[in-house]
C-alpha cells in the first residue's frame, strides 16, 4: 500500500517536459508535471519514494508559471502601500486539484443590502480571487468577488465583477510581476461599479419570493444550470431555516451560493455556476424587481 503526501499541497514544485513516443519520435508537445512524494509501505520497513505526476499538456510556448509564485503576487497585493492602506485582507479559502488551483482574499470593505433600518446588518465585504492552472484551462488571473459576512458564502461575478488575465505564454515570463498597478486601478474601478450590484441585493432581500419567480429565473437567467445543481441548491432553500420573515429573492439566492461554496465534494465547476447564478440573479434584479427611473 503507498499513500501520496504531497498531491493536497498546490506549491508543490512543477517542470515542463517534452514528450515522445516509446519509439522515440519527439512531440511538438510538452508536459506540465508536479512533483510528489509517496510513502512506499509494501514492505516492512517504510519508504520514501519521490516523482513526477502529470498535471497537463501544452504546447511550447507555454509558460508554466508555480502556483508559490501565484501566493507570492497574492502577498505583493495585499502588502502593496498603496492598496493596503485602504483596505485589509485575510486569506477565506483556497482550491486545488492537482491541475487548477483558486485563493480566495477578503477585505474589511464592507456593505449592508439588508433594505430598512428595523432590519440587522446583512453585510457584504469585497475580495479577490487569483487563479491559475497547470493544464492550460485556466490563464494567471485575478478578479473581483463578493462575500456574505453571515455565512461567508462566496459570490463570483464575470459579468458585473472585472478582472485580469495574464496568458501563460513565454513573452509574458516576468510580467505577472508586473501586475500590481493594473489591479490596483481593477480595484479601484470595480468598486466604483458595484452599484448595480448592491441596488440588486437590496431589492432581492426585500422582494418576497413567490413561485412564479422561482420559475423565470430558472427559465429566463438560470436555464444552463444543470437539473441536478439546480435540485440540489432548492433543496438546500426548502430545508435551511429562515429566521423571523417571510421567503424573500435573497434567501433563495443564497441558498444557491451557499450550496455551490460550501459543498463538502467541491469541484472547479462550482465557482463556474456561481458566478453564473450571481449573474442570472443580479439581471432578475435588474429586470424585474429595480423600478427603472
Amino acid at each position: 500500500m503507498s499513500v501520496k503526501l504531497m498531491t493536497t499541497d498546490p506549491y508543490t514544485p512543477i517542470r515542463k517536459v517534452r514528450l515522445q513516443t516509446l519509439d522515440g519520435v519527439i512531440s511538438s508537445k510538452y508536459s506540465i508535471q508536479t512533483k510528489y512524494s509517496e510513502l512506499d509501505t509494501t514492505n516492512d520497513e517504510e519508504e520514501l519514494i519521490e516523482g513526477w505526476q502529470e498535471a497537463g499538456v501544452v504546447g511550447h510556448d507555454y509558460l508554466g508559471i508555480p502556483n508559490l509564485q501565484v501566493r507570492e503576487l497574492a502577498n505583493k497585493v495585499i502588502t502593496n502601500t498603496e492598496i493596503k492602506n485602504n483596505y485589509n485582507w485575510k486569506l477565506l479559502k483556497s482550491f486545488w486539484n492537482g491541475r487548477k488551483f483558486k485563493l480566495f482574499f477578503v477585505s474589511d470593505n464592507v456593505f449592508n443590502v439588508a433594505p430598512a433600518i428595523d432590519l440587522p446588518n446583512d453585510d457584504v465585504i469585497l475580495g479577490l480571487m487569483y487563479e491559475n492552472s497547470y493544464d492550460g484551462s485556466t490563464a494567471l488571473g485575478v478578479r473581483l468577488t463578493l462575500t456574505r459576512v453571515i455565512c461567508t458564502n462566496g459570490m463570483m461575478s464575470h459579468q458585473y465583477l472585472p478582472g485580469i488575465k495574464i496568458l501563460h505564454n513565454l513573452s509574458n515570463e516576468t510580467k505577472y510581476e508586473q501586475e500590481l498597478g493594473r489591479i490596483e486601478s481593477m480595484l479601484e474601478t470595480g468598486i466604483s461599479n458595484t452599484s448595480t450590484i448592491r441596488l440588486a441585493f437590496t431589492e432581492m432581500h426585500q422582494s418576497y419570493l413567490d413561485t412564479d419567480m422561482i420559475g423565470q429565473i430558472r427559465r429566463n437567467h438560470i436555464d444552463k444550470l444543470p437539473t441536478n445543481i439546480f435540485g440540489k441548491c432548492l433543496d438546500k432553500f426548502i430545508q435551511d431555516p429562515i429566521n423571523g420573515h417571510s421567503a424573500t429573492v435573497w434567501d433563495l439566492y443564497n441558498a444557491f451560493t451557499g450550496q455551490l461554496w460550501h459543498e463538502e465534494n467541491e469541484s472547479i465547476a462550482n465557482f463556474k455556476w456561481n458566478s453564473y447564478v450571481t449573474d442570472g440573479f443580479i439581471n432578475f434584479a435588474d429586470k424585474q424587481l429595480i423600478v427603472k427611473e
